[in-house]
């Protein structure tokens, strides 16, 4: 019994020492944000499909907006729909979104994670409000629920 215990401390040990965790996989992160803002005045310069997944673990998609209620709105609906849903065919009806074409399709395909930045800088007024109410804390996770579902 001793024997195991001493072997799974140093196990334990040697997994903090050599910053690996499970099968060997270091045990970093690295997260690029994408910045849903002006997308379109910038010509599309960074496009989901001209990112390089293989460099990061998780992409941060930047920003949406908590309001004095507790519920998340977009800070840009016409990037939000084109990045988060994917390129639009106009040719079905209704309107439909080609497979494989928003920033969340490609990441999980080249295995990297997607979160959302949620408040932020000018963003971010609200949120003392909303931690001090019960209803709003209640109606915030609950629209961090819907957003993360929805996405």
């Amino acid at each position: 019994m001793k024997k195991k215990i001493k072997n799974s401390l140093i196990s334990f040990l040697l997994l903090l020492l050599t910053g690996t965790g499970a099968f060997g996989q270091p045990c970093k992160e690295i997260v690029g944000y994408y910045y849903n803002g002006s997308v379109n005045a910038r010509t599309h310069l960074v496009k989901p499909s001209s990112i390089v997944y293989s460099k990061y673990t998780i992409i941060d998609y930047a920003f949406f907006n908590p309001d004095s209620a507790g519920f998340i709105t977009q800070t840009d609906s016409l990037a939000d729909r084109d990045l988060l849903l994917g390129q639009i065919n106009l040719h079905s009806t209704p309107a439909s979104f080609y497979p494989n074409t928003s920033l969340i399709d490609m990441a999980h395909l080249n295995h990297v994670k997607v979160m959302v930045s949620i408040g932020g800088w000018a963003l971010s007024d609200h949120f003392s409000s909303i931690a001090g109410n019960a209803d709003k804390r209640a109606r915030f996770a609950g629209e961090c629920n819907r957003l993360l579902k929805n996405i």
